[in-house]
């Protein structure tokens, strides 16, 4: 009776993978900005409309000393566009400031806000991003994280992009790289998951109630900001840039996220103690309520481990059944990271131990909810943040 549950959880964990596969791949075919638009090759004419275009850029930093300065210059670097640079240093421990004061010395592009004072039921990303549109003097805005790296042509892009399809915001999802052991256990089959989940939903549709967005890169019209509350509306949102593309589609604006690896690329954690700090700041945003974070806690478990089980009992028992079940779901599963690497950067013999994920996020999924219970908060880049209960 046991091995023939432990079979069909298997036949289960299997058919799932199967499914996220596929959708993954149609997904990311339908959701490529380079199937949509090509990267821009302007022409004379073009050029000249293109320097036109003026993009202040909202650059929020904080203890972004090793990160600042690379993407600092891939902004500084774009082609074919005119911008001004708003670097807000937000109460950095680090060489962040002083990073950012070198550069505005020597470009008169950027300008920085230092250490902006923090309301209260604010946090500070929100905040920081909110100084930087006060200011902000042109009529496209461009959100960006300190630790993202443009592609030269990502800004023109983008930007003939969103005139071509009157668009009211356009953000790009990046390539990402993932270095440490941890990185690469964990985060392709959350990559893959979380396509799959956002951009199942059909979030491209004008008709749909869904939006979806990339905080590595939002571009949006001035006016479309200010319309919908400029940053008040996330003050309090973990995931803001999906907040900022909610609030835009239920203002009735068009907004689009395209995947565009080509254009931009980013770390999304800086190693295995910053991996799980930040997954256990962002599962409460993704997962909503704990009875469905309790529930998906456990699914490392089925998906990996029950496969396992299987084929090590089928081995002990001599059972060719269960043996070649369990092992042909940990291939399926392992043949998922090829298709992973569309969008990430991944080191094949670190993430072939994705089973392990299991017990880190089990880990990370108590810490949100014991956060969310005892403190209604979790501590993030030195700061507490309070966390809104389900």
């Amino acid at each position: 009776m046991i091995e023939t549950l432990m079979l069909a959880c298997t036949w289960v964990a299997s058919g799932v993978s199967i499914f996220l596969g596929v959708a993954y791949v149609i997904t990311v075919r339908q959701s490529s900005l380079s199937r949509q638009h090509q990267p821009v090759e302007l022409e004379a004419t073009q050029r000249e409309q293109a320097r036109k275009e003026q993009i202040s850029v909202i650059v929020p930093a904080r203890d972004e000393e090793l990160d600042l300065a690379n993407g600092l210059d891939s902004i500084l670097a774009q082609q074919n566009v005119d911008l001004e640079v708003i670097v807000i240093n937000d109460h950095s421990s680090d060489r962040t400031g002083e990073i950012a004061d070198e550069y505005a010395s020597r470009d008169s592009r950027v300008t920085v806000i230092h250490d902006p004072p923090l309301p209260k039921g604010w946090l500070g990303k929100a905040n920081a991003m909110e100084h930087g549109r006060l200011i902000a003097q042109h009529a496209w805005i461009v959100l960006t994280d300190a630790d993202v790296v443009h592609s030269p042509e990502c800004f023109a892009t983008a930007i003939q992009t969103a005139q071509d399809d009157q668009l009211d915001m356009l953000s790009l999802g990046p390539r990402f790289d993932f270095h440490s052991f941890w990185e690469n256990v964990l985060l392709p089959h959350a990559l893959i998951a979380g396509v799959v989940h956002f951009l199942f939903q059909n979030v491209n549709s004008d008709s749909s109630p869904h939006a979806a967005g990339a905080g590595a890169f939002i571009l949006l019209q001035k006016k479309a900001l200010e319309e919908i509350g400029a940053m008040d509306c996330i003050k309090t949102e973990m995931l803001d840039d999906v907040s900022i593309a909610n609030r835009v589609r239920q203002s009735g604006l068009r907004v689009r996220l395209w995947l565009a690896p080509e254009l931009l690329r980013v770390r999304l954690f800086k190693g295995n103690h910053h991996a799980f700090w930040g997954l256990t700041k962002n599962i409460l945003g993704v997962v909503p309520r704990d009875w469905m974070a309790l529930f998906a806690m456990w699914l490392p478990i089925f998906m990996y481990w029950i496969p396992i089980a299987t084929a090590v009992v089928g081995i002990v028992q001599g059972n060719l059944l269960m043996t070649v079940s369990g092992i042909a779901t940990y291939v399926i599963q392992a043949l998922l990271l090829i298709p992973a690497t569309q969008l990430c950067t991944l080191r094949f013999a670190k993430a072939l131990c994705f089973p392990l994920a299991a017990f880190p996020i089990i880990c990370t999924f108590s810490s949100a909810l014991i956060h969310r219970w005892k403190r209604n908060a979790v501590h993030w880049r030195g700061r507490t943040i309070e966390l809104s209960k389900s």
